[in-house]
This record gives C-alpha cells, sequence and structure tokens, in this order.
C-alpha cells in the first residue's frame, strides 16, 4: 500500500520592526545599567569611568554628579599621586601627577597592543564598544 503524501504548509513571518514601546523599554534598560554602573557603593565602580573606553567614559562623565566628577582631584588634593604618593608635581588626571599620568597611560598603551597582538583575530576593544554602541543606537532608530 502506498501512503498518501501530507501537505506541509510553512508560513513566513516578515521581520518586524521594534515597537515604538520596545525601542522605549531598551532605552529605559540601557540607562539603567549605566546608572547601576555609576551608583555602586563598593567594589570597581567607584573607579569609574576610570577603566572605561573614551567613548564610555566621556558618557559615564555626563551622567556623574560633581563629587563623582571631582573625586581624582580630591584624592591628589588629600593623599598625593596615586602613583607615587607626592603632591610636588601638581594634578593631572586620574589622582595622578604630571610625571605619573604619562608614565602609566603608555604601559597601559603597550599592555593594549601586547594583548592585542596575542590575539590577531580578536576585534580591538574599542571597535567592539563602538559596534555594541552604534547596535544599541539602530535597535533604538528602528534600523534593522
Amino acid at each position: 500500500m502506498r501512503k498518501a503524501k501530507q501537505s506541509v504548509q510553512i508560513e513566513v513571518l516578515a521581520p518586524s520592526r521594534p515597537s515604538d514601546e520596545a525601542k522605549a523599554m531598551l532605552a529605559k534598560l540601557v540607562e539603567q545599567k549605566v546608572n547601576e554602573a555609576l551608583s555602586g557603593k563598593s567594589g570597581d565602580s567607584i573607579f569609574e569611568p576610570f577603566f572605561q573606553p573614551k567613548p564610555v567614559a566621556e558618557r559615564m562623565k555626563r551622567e556623574m554628579n560633581v563629587s563623582q566628577q571631582q573625586k581624582f582631584a580630591a584624592y591628589y588634593e588629600k593623599w598625593g599621586c596615586l602613583r607615587c604618593d607626592t603632591k610636588k608635581n601638581g594634578h593631572w588626571s586620574l589622582g595622578m601627577c604630571r610625571r605619573c599620568y604619562p608614565v602609566v597611560y603608555e604601559r597601559l598603551k603597550v599592555c593594549i597592543r601586547e594583548l592585542d597582538a596575542e590575539r590577531p583575530m580578536a576585534i580591538p576593544t574599542l571597535d567592539r564598544t563602538n559596534m555594541a554602541q552604534q547596535a544599541i543606537l539602530d535597535i533604538l532608530k528602528g534600523k534593522r
């Protein structure tokens, strides 16, 4: 006996664009996560935006209150350079003096270069950050 062929129907759904409500929810979630990172009372968040890529740090700085923005200058005033404890060279940035900041900056650049060299196929950190930010912007704007 032969079996009758069964008919299968496939419904193809066209991709839908995010609704205004979905965009608003996503924007609220992103804002909430940024605020959580900024408001942490313990742990590594006290160092923010110290360890963030420049575009992220700039966004975080705009969201900070005055006390948060001035914390590294106040640290330097009270205890001196974060690296060498001196107050003689003047505050440069991130709680470090004019002599230590460039040293730490250059050392960190070397570390990033070496880490990137170990992972030749990896996307550089800043590119991943920019890609993520662009993806969020595209979602918020309703692009695909």
